[in-house]
Formats: structure tokens, sequence, C-alpha cells
């Protein structure tokens, strides 16, 4: 694993990773979060990394699981870009078929894309889904895009850049005031300033 020793190590890495990256690249987007794997996503992607395989295409189109995209009523969704093309309720039986008629031949598989329940329009792409053109994503805003185990997309993405401002542009007491000043509490109930408990531990006698 490479090893990260200043900013601009950070910086130059992150450039790596994005120059590599082909914004061209085919790939299915599957969703891996709880709802999606109850219903059997992770069938649905091993069964098109193993159709990929058998139609000689495994090294140009790329399959990663995604965190959930917040969908679970549709799911297993999974996209297929650069198009953005969104399925949704997606089984292993629906495999062969998007491998054959989307990836191959380009075409809609009619029953597998977005109906509005109420306008009854289909829709086809994941950016145009009413369910997230009225959402405005802050903390989440890459989920379902990135896989989320691989700290190189992280990366790219900016990730890390508050990790890399405090080991190497703040002291520990400039680290302490901004999460004391950001409010951030605990989940344990008691809802215990964490900034606080960071100072404790900071001015507590000791070699740690």
């Amino acid at each position: 694993m490479i090893k990260l020793r200043s900013p601009q190590s950070l910086a130059d890495y992150r450039q790596r990773l994005r120059g590599a990256a082909d914004p061209q690249q085919r790939r299915i987007r599957v969703c891996d979060g709880t709802g999606c794997r109850a219903l059997g996503s992770r069938k649905v992607l091993a069964s098109l990394q193993e159709t990929l395989r058998e139609a000689g295409l495994a090294d140009e189109i790329e399959v990663i699981p995604t965190g959930c995209p917040g969908f679970c009523e549709l799911g297993p969704l999974i996209t297929i870009d650069p198009e953005g093309i969104a399925y949704n309720r997606v089984s292993v039986d629906d495999v062969p078929a998007i491998v054959a008629k989307t990836i191959i031949q380009g075409k809609i598989i009619d029953g597998l894309v977005f109906v509005d329940p109420v306008t009854e329009q289909i829709i086809i792409h994941d950016n145009e889904l009413p369910f997230y053109t009225k959402q405005m994503r802050r903390v989440l805003e890459l989920n379902g895009e990135i896989d989320p185990t691989r700290f190189e997309d992280y990366i790219a993405h900016s990730g890390y850049d508050a990790l890399s401002k405090a080991l190497w542009e703040m002291a520990p007491e400039q680290v302490i005031e901004e999460v004391d000043q950001s409010g951030l509490r605990g989940r344990g109930g008691a809802g215990f300033p964490t900034g606080l408990k960071w100072r404790f531990c900071h001015e507590s006698p000791g070699d740690v």
C-alpha cells in the first residue's frame, strides 16, 4: 500500500488516480446495500461478472458494488455507465439479457426501467428518477457511484483532505477546537460533546 507522508504526496497521488480514470469507461454499478443484498444483489453481481467473462468482455467492462442509493423499494438496483441506464428489481435471470441486449447491442430492456406510477412515464436514466431529482445530497453525494471498499476511489474524489489538514497544517489544540466548534456529539444516548471528550484526553497527564 502506498505511504503518503505529506500534503503534496496526497495531492500527487490523487492526480495520478484522476489521470488514470476514464470518464467513458463502461461499467456496471450494483447496489450492495443491506436492502439490495437481502433481495439478491450479491448473486446479480457475481452473475454479471461471470456472464461478461463468458462473453469476453470482462476486461472492457468493470462491475463494481456500491453503497445503498436509497431507493430500496426497487432493489436490486444497477446502473450502466457511461449512459447512466438504471435498471430496477434486477434478478439473476435478467443478467443474460442485460449483457446481450444492453451491453452488446445498446438496447433498453423495457421491463427493467422505472415507470412513474403517477404519470406512467418511462424513465431510463438514474439522474432523471424523481426520487433523486428532489434530493440535495451532501455527505452521501458519491453514494451509489463509487466502490466504498476502495480507498483509491475515496482519495480520487478529494477524500482525506480534512485528515491531511489536521495532520500537517494544524496543531492538536486547533483540531480539538475545530471539532468542538462543529457541535459533533456522541451517539450513545447522552449526546456528550466530542470536542470536550477530546480535550479531556489531550489534557490528561501521561505518555499517550
